[in-house]
């Protein structure tokens, strides 16, 4: 049986790991400042090497001879199935011991995420525990980078993070303004499949409007 401090060291691994691998991003709204995310093809290459996963679970739950979650549920058959971004927010805000309480439920999954408003599976509990959603939606934005789609335009929650790591101002006219941007290659949907992958450069430039 697992002590409480056989793993400790993985689970602040983990921490120092979302720390030090932040790429800046900015956010939905145009604010200036710098906003960091975690790429999720970055993380899931954390999670999934090394047999992390399966520390981690030791980690939350040091007294269980047998975590009450297995890796594979975390890790997913599918996309639609996947819990690993779940997963690395709750152990964000020290709450990966209710993994379980997600990992039952499809609508509380990755491809769920970000969650606008608390989903009415979203666990409830008293005592020191009680309403953990806000502190869950407020680091959510962390590991929801918005996927940037051609020819895709709607409005986002004013929290997001958009992947730029470069951008440059071009100009201002009316009530909009012109920026050249960079794109992290994680979530670069701009350009046509065929036209992707006759390409060989590693990052696409946009110019893009922000009303």
């Amino acid at each position: 049986m697992s002590s409480p401090t056989d793993h400790a060291e993985d689970y602040q691994d983990f921490l120092n790991w979302v720390a030090n691998k932040r790429v800046n991003g900015t956010r939905a709204t145009g604010d200036p400042a710098k906003h960091s995310f975690i790429p999720s093809d970055r993380l899931d290459v954390y999670l999934n090497e090394a047999n992390r996963l399966s520390r981690l679970l030791k980690a939350v739950f040091p007294g269980d001879t047998q975590p009450p979650v297995a890796p594979s549920a975390i890790r997913g058959k599918e996309s639609s199935s996947k819990y690993c971004k779940v997963f690395a927010i709750l152990l964000l805000i020290g709450k990966g011991r209710f993994i379980p309480n997600f990992t039952q439920i499809p609508q509380l999954s990755d491809s769920y995420l970000p969650f606008g408003v608390r989903p009415s599976d979203f666990p409830r509990y008293v005592g020191k525990d009680q309403d953990f959603f806000t502190e869950f939606f407020e680091n959510q934005w962390i590991f929801c980078a918005y996927e940037m789609h051609f020819n895709h335009i709607l409005k986002l929650e004013e929290e997001r993070i958009l992947p730029f790591i470069c951008e440059e101002r071009l100009g201002k006219g009316g009530s909009a303004e012109v920026h050249k941007i960079v794109l992290h290659d994680t979530y670069d949907r701009l350009r046509p499949p065929e036209e992707k992958r006759e390409r060989n450069v590693s990052k696409t430039a946009a110019a893009v409007c922000l009303l």
